[in-house]
């Protein structure tokens, strides 16, 4: 089955790179922070699920889509919050602050939020996805989640429309994450509401294109 054009449009929510700040609610005396431990990577690894296709690099895309290299400013950014624990991590005080310069601390959905929002200004639509989901998934309570995954969704889209050739995978791994993700955001939010009807029209695509199968509402705990 070819990949349609399934564009999202979830820029039009307001969701769109210059749209979108993180949150600010850093503080400037950081916890104790410390690594957990890692395990031995498992013998065998399984078959690659949808998202990992998706994913996968190298990453061929149309020339107005394709990365741009990150600047020294971002590139500090992203070092400094993909340290994130389940405490934090330290983030650079903005361009133009009386405190720039600073580092400060900062909670967990804030800096996974930053580096994903850093991908995505970049054009780097993989280590976007990735890092928006993960701050969609283990924050799914914290009232900015809702913006993760939408730019979850729209770096999946811009690779399964925008990609050469396009990856259908993408579609795929869109239609395994709308069930948990109208869960988690929609069932007892009333502030997604406008979100939620837009993850529902996307449900109803894909499930016009036989990518999500016709089922009844989510069951959600």
């Amino acid at each position: 089955m070819r990949a349609g054009p399934v564009w999202l449009s979830l820029l039009s929510l307001g969701c769109g790179p210059a749209a979108v700040a993180a949150p600010t609610t850093a503080t400037a005396s950081p916890p104790e922070r410390g690594a957990g431990p890692i395990g031995p990577p498992p013998e065998r690894q399984p078959e690659p699920a949808s998202r990992d296709r998706c994913l996968a690099e190298p990453l061929a895309l149309e020339p107005k889509l394709s990365p741009r290299e990150l600047d020294a400013e971002a590139r500090v950014r992203v070092e400094l919050a993909s340290a994130v624990d389940d405490q934090g991590c330290l983030l650079p005080v903005v361009a133009g602050s009386p405190r720039q310069g600073q580092r400060l601390h900062a909670p967990a959905f804030e800096c996974k939020f930053t580096v994903g929002r850093t991908y995505f200004e970049a054009m780097r639509w993989s280590q976007a996805a990735h890092w928006f989901r993960r701050a969609w998934v283990e924050h799914a309570t914290d009232e900015s989640a809702v913006f993760a995954a939408q730019l979850y969704l729209e770096s999946l889209n811009v690779i399964a429309t925008h990609a050469r050739p396009p990856r259908e995978a993408c579609l795929q791994a869109i239609a395994d994450d709308l069930p948990p993700m109208r869960c988690t955001l929609c069932a007892h939010s009333p502030a997604n509401a406008e979100a939620c009807r837009t993850l529902q029209r996307i449900g109803d695509e894909l499930a016009q294109r036989s990518i999500l199968p016709e089922r009844p509402e989510p069951v959600c705990r």
